[in-house]
């Protein structure tokens, strides 16, 4: 096939993705995969308050973390939190189910039970604060 007859459809692809390069929004975040993060429970130590999420990770093997805020974050589309957490823990996924989720001097841990892991919803696991 002629070179020159691609010359026009090569063209007009190439105006096409810079007309939508030139359309994105300058402020928006480049992030591969974005974390999916969902909000487990807000609970008060003494007199404040803190807050609990779950932040999944990976693109084909998801990856849960459990992360522990003393301020509400934001997040960006990426997932990336407004504020420092205080305390991250991955939930393993290599042994037992997740039974609880203690928080100690402001540090969060998981305890197993002796079940296989089976993927439970960590929303519905009691937090202990010791």
């Amino acid at each position: 096939m002629n070179i020159m007859a691609k010359i026009p459809s090569l063209l007009c692809f190439l105006t096409l993705l810079l007309f939508l390069n030139a359309c994105t929004n300058e402020d928006s975040l480049d992030c591969a995969v974005s974390d999916q993060i969902k909000f487990l429970s807000d609970f008060s130590i003494g007199n404040k308050n803190y807050y609990l999420y779950e932040r999944r990770s990976g693109f084909s093997e998801k990856i849960s973390y459990l992360e522990f805020y003393d301020l509400k974050p934001d997040f960006d589309q990426c997932g990336e939190p407004s504020k420092p957490q205080l305390s991250q823990v991955p939930v393993s996924d290599l042994g037992n189910n997740p039974v609880k989720i203690v928080i100690q001097d402001l540090l969060i841990d998981v305890e197993y039970g002796d079940k296989p892991y089976s993927s439970p919803d960590l929303s519905l696991l009691p937090i202990e604060v010791r």
